[in-house]
């Protein structure tokens, strides 16, 4: 996990509990179970429940000036610790460590946005993991 106290509006406490959730996430001990699938409410402040080009926001948050910063490699985002994490869910996750990497990523709750819609494109607020719990049967 990548998480860090740089910004003076984020107390330790609250950074702990956001990486106390995040850990949660990964480990699956939050949602709720429906057969092999787990649904994980996500907190509204992480959220882009806009329906006017929900797109474009996600964009905006994830990569600030982007049309200004083109030519700036430090975008490149494999293995690294990201200020601005816009995490775009259209189908359910595969496994719950895709979820967990994806939003470990992130250096600070202030840094995460999410943006889950619904068969019709309405913004919702969680998002299914499918487990495979048969996968480690044999480990």
């Amino acid at each position: 996990m990548r998480l860090l106290m740089s910004s003076l509006n984020q107390d330790e406490g609250e950074i702990k509990r956001f990486a106390n959730w995040i850990l949660d996430v990964g480990n699956e001990n939050i949602g709720s179970v429906v057969g092999d699938e787990l649904e994980i409410e996500i907190s509204n402040d992480l959220l882009i429940t806009t329906t006017d080009d929900p797109f474009s926001h996600l964009v905006d948050f994830a990569y600030p000036n982007l049309l200004q910063n083109m030519s700036d490699y430090s975008l490149q985002s494999q293995s690294q610790s990201l200020s601005h994490v816009g995490l775009y869910l259209s189908k359910s996750v595969f496994t719950h460590g895709q979820l967990y990497v994806a939003l470990s990523r992130v250096k600070s709750r202030s840094g995460l946005r999410v943006l889950i819609l619904d068969e019709d494109g309405n913004p919702k607020s969680s998002t299914t993991n499918i487990v495979f719990k048969e996968v480690f049967n044999n480990i």
